[in-house]
């Protein structure tokens, strides 16, 4: 008669593979990795918080080149439509464009200047000092996200209501 251990030969030493549990272990072990690493990974932005951050990047940008160049830079942003423009002046007089774009409005999220306008304008001088703001983003779902600047430092912050 033959034995169960006849049927299943033993591996044999230097033999190549995982077995069942080492496979199984080694599953287990990555399953837990992923499920304590998700966590901290980084969302996608949508609504008003991609907006707000969008607005924070722009006035960041603006603030380093006024304290790179020594001068005051303006960030100007359409209420309506979302679109700015990033102005320094230039030697004859004039302002010029350092940059220019559109923030990611869509058709359910709206900025709100706090004091109503139209237009809302940041101002950054040479030292990093700023003026303007504060903006507000809300979005259908309720979401609301406001951009301040601090007028000392320029510090641009984006806080949740």
């Amino acid at each position: 008669m033959r034995r169960a251990s006849d049927r299943w030969p033993a591996r044999a030493r230097g033999a190549a593979g995982f077995t069942l549990v080492e496979l199984a272990t080694a599953l287990f072990v990555l399953g837990l990795a992923l499920a304590l690493a998700a966590p901290a990974m980084p969302r996608a932005r949508t609504g008003a918080d991609a907006a707000a951050h969008a607005l924070a990047r722009v006035l960041d940008r603006g603030r380093v080149a006024a304290m790179r160049e020594g001068v005051e830079v303006s960030v100007e942003v359409d209420a309506a439509t979302g679109e700015f423009r990033v102005l320094a002046p230039a030697a004859d007089g004039a302002d010029s464009v350092l940059g220019a774009g559109r923030l990611p409005l869509d058709g359910a999220t709206r900025l709100e200047s706090v004091q109503g306008e139209p237009r809302v304008g940041f101002r950054f001088g040479g030292l990093g000092r700023a003026e303007g703001g504060p903006v507000r983003f809300g979005d259908a779902q309720g979401r609301g996200r406001t951009v301040t600047v601090n007028r000392w430092t320029g510090r641009v912050r984006v806080e949740v209501e």
